[in-house]
């Protein structure tokens, strides 16, 4: 997907030249937001169009979705979850601390 979009972008600066343009994508309704965040992240500003899905397949694509997200933004959520487990050690070494005090 972000060598479409990257491939969109050049084509688009090639032929405006170095007018500003608009851009939009059209997808199904699941993958705009994904869709979005690539391309904000590729520099290219764009809306995204969605259209319906089939109710049946909405809990797969919203599953598959989710896990793309989490795996696109990995190095993020990698930072996050470091950052609670050393809070968590944190707090649990100062319970410790406090009752070595206390006692």
């Amino acid at each position: 997907m972000t060598m479409v979009i990257k491939f969109a972008k050049n084509k688009m600066e090639e032929h405006s030249g170095s007018a500003e343009y608009k851009a939009a994508f059209a997808t199904t309704n699941y993958h705009v937001f994904r869709t979005g965040m690539l391309a904000e992240q590729n520099g290219l500003k764009a809306e995204g169009i969605g259209s319906k899905t089939k109710v049946y397949f909405w809990v797969n694509a919203f599953v598959r979705e989710f896990i793309a997200t989490i795996v696109n933004e990995k190095k993020t959520h990698a930072r996050v979850a470091l950052i609670l487990f050393l809070v968590q050690v944190a707090s649990i070494l100062m319970m410790y601390v406090s009752e070595a005090i206390l006692s």
